[in-house]
């Protein structure tokens, strides 16, 4: 598939942005959004060798927005349902890796999620720094969303437990801190997230994932939460005149392909009073690198720190009139040395 024209990433921004272009002829906006679609679809745009021995499942730009509003339409479909609904009138029996392929291409690029991250692992694998999930053939995509971002556990639980899912969502996000490699990897498409929120600008941020899917969004807290850690956070540029995060985020942005549309902030809507930044914490109170470091740390905390202190003062008063007699024979015996020289 070739990279979209004018006239098609009009059409893609208005659909996957909500972004109404004035003109077929008004250049694309987010650049780093078009460049992530273009590495989904345009293979051939990104030095790969691209051999098409038969027709693609997805032949234009224009069948990506059709399985995307279908998508959309319906959040709580299967995984099945929805390749058998969405490629019913291909043009050829396509096989089911090549229709799990395009759906992973199509949910990438409709909501930057990756629902097939467990395929590209072995059976058994572990890790402290990633959390693999995948989209099951007769799970609804509402569902694998809120267990993606909240946790199984947690959604396996009675409806009562709901707001101890909305706390979980508060600590996931979608910035994760790992502390053992000191590692932060950052979801930078600002330009998605400022559009999702204003999609939806005025919906409750409480509202449930299968309500946000509809409306072609995410979860609006977590939107929100993700953009303010970007801007307060990582790269406090709300903050006047701190350069330094500005020079910084500028060099992710023309090295490491950071979205341009990172140096203005828009947060669309207010930040709530409660609101947490737990990775606001974990920057200001990071955890001890090593045991050794932890050691040190749980015997400084401040009751600790206050009992050394009366100790010390303790120790200083007991000795001190020691040392005072100590420093006077010392005094004398210098005296009667100059006193008395020896012969």
């Amino acid at each position: 598939m070739l990279p979209p024209n004018k006239s098609e990433a009009q059409a893609i921004a208005k659909e996957l942005l909500g972004i109404e272009l004035e003109s077929a002829d008004t250049v694309p906006v987010s650049p780093a959004f078009f460049t992530r679609y273009n590495e989904v679809f345009c293979h051939s745009n990104f030095r790969d060798a691209v051999v098409e021995i038969d027709s693609p499942v997805l032949t234009s730009h224009g069948d990506v927005l059709r399985c995307a509003r279908i998508l959309k339409g319906n959040p709580a479909m299967s995984h099945n349902e929805f390749m058998r609904l969405t490629f019913a009138n291909c043009n050829r029996a396509a096989t089911s890796e090549e229709k799990k392929h395009a759906t992973k291409a199509i949910v990438s690029a409709a909501f930057m999620i990756n629902c097939a991250s467990k395929d590209y692992c072995s059976e058994g694998f572990s890790s402290d720094t990633a959390m693999r999930v995948r989209w099951e053939g007769d799970q609804g995509f509402s569902e694998f969303v809120e267990q993606a971002f909240i946790g199984r556990t947690l959604v396996d639980r009675a409806p009562e437990q709901e707001a101890m899912k909305k706390r979980a969502l508060a600590h996931r996000g979608s910035l994760k801190a790992w502390n053992k490699d000191r590692v932060l990897k950052v979801f930078h498409q600002t330009m998605f997230l400022q559009a999702q929120l204003k999609r939806a600008k005025d919906v409750d941020l409480e509202i449930g994932f299968e309500e946000s899917l509809k409306l072609g969004i995410l979860s609006s807290r977590l939107l929100l939460e993700t953009l303010v850690s970007i801007h307060c956070v990582l790269f406090p540029v709300v903050d006047i005149g701190n350069r330094r995060s500005m020079r910084l985020l500028k060099r992710l942005i023309r090295k490491e392909g950071f979205d341009p549309e990172a140096t203005w902030f828009d947060f669309v809507r207010p930040i709530p009073e409660d609101f947490r930044l737990h990775l606001y914490d974990a920057v200001k109170r990071p955890r001890p690198a090593n045991s050794l470091v932890a050691w040190f740390e749980r015997r400084t905390s401040e009751r600790n720190a206050l009992t050394v202190a009366i100790l010390g003062l303790f120790l200083a008063v007991l000795f001190g009139p020691f040392t005072l007699v100590v420093g006077i024979l010392q005094l004398v015996v210098a005296w009667l040395s100059w006193k008395y020289p020896s012969s």
